[in-house]
């Protein structure tokens, strides 16, 4: 199994309108060539949205980029359930 996970959008980002640019560009190009691979036929591909990875308090980092461990728990939440599907399916 192969997991497509968008890169996390950071707070900081509200801050650097180019980084922004940047990430959402490779998140929106990872979606269309996952999309690309899975109209192509292939099987046992997963897609995980940044959509809530971190939260958006500001509290999941210690200067908008590095996580803390709340941004470490968080993250972990969300992976859990994509982890325990693929691992379930195989």
């Amino acid at each position: 199994p192969i997991l497509f996970m968008e890169s996390v959008i950071f707070t900081h980002m509200q801050f650097d309108k180019e980084i922004n640019k940047v990430v959402r560009d490779k998140n929106a190009e990872l979606k269309r060539q996952f999309e690309l691979l899975k109209s192509s036929g292939y099987k046992n591909i997963y897609y995980l949205s940044s959509d809530n990875y971190i939260g958006d308090d500001g509290e999941a980092t210690v200067d908008g980029i590095h996580l803390t461990d709340l941004g470490f728990l968080r993250m972990a939440k969300v992976l859990l359930p994509i982890i325990e599907t693929i691992i379930s399916n195989n």
